[in-house]
């Protein structure tokens, strides 16, 4: 795909193409979102790490985690929304959507009104549209590299920047 290639996906029925947002845009809004979701990740590993010696904190990112962990990382995430970025982050990908070949922009509320499923996602295929081939290329090394500081900050230890292995 290239840069001026739309994104596709067919949800519910419809079949929605995404196309890419100008690049300070994408770059503004991306910052926006990583802020609105790095202090509740942060908050999420730094307790899952508290006490831990720098050998016990380097090992939690090589296991596989709980659906604890997970459901305390949701509710965190959940917590720290911000309205403002997403409603500005679903107000550019609608200028830049067609769903069955008609600007979506136009038809949105009619479009979703009663679909909240198919809702979510195309947000979710926006956000895979925008960045998904950013995400997939540096996602070991970015994934290390935040939990990196999460870990420094509480016990010293720095974990591999090599992508775990583990088949789980």
């Amino acid at each position: 795909m290239s840069q001026k290639d739309g994104y596709t996906e067919e949800i519910g029925g419809s079949v929605y193409e995404i196309y890419p947002l100008p690049p300070l845009q994408a770059h503004k809004l991306l910052l926006r979102i990583m802020k609105m979701i790095a202090q509740p990740i942060e908050k999420t590993v730094g307790s899952a790490v508290d006490g831990a010696s720098p050998g016990e904190a380097e090992d939690f990112l090589d296991q596989e985690v709980g659906a604890e962990f997970i459901a305390r990382a949701a509710a965190a995430i959940i917590d720290g929304i911000d309205e403002k970025t997403t409603d500005d982050l679903i107000d550019a990908l609608r200028k830049v959507t067609l769903v069955d070949g008609v600007k979506l922009d136009g038809k949105f509320d009619l479009h979703f009104q009663g679909e909240p499923l198919a809702f979510y996602q195309w947000i979710y295929a926006g956000v895979k549209a925008q960045w998904g081939k950013l995400f997939s290329a540096s996602e070991g090394a970015a994934v290390r590299g935040a939990l990196n500081a999460v870990l420094k900050g509480k016990t010293g230890a720095k974990a591999s920047t090599s992508p775990s292995t583990s088949t789980g």
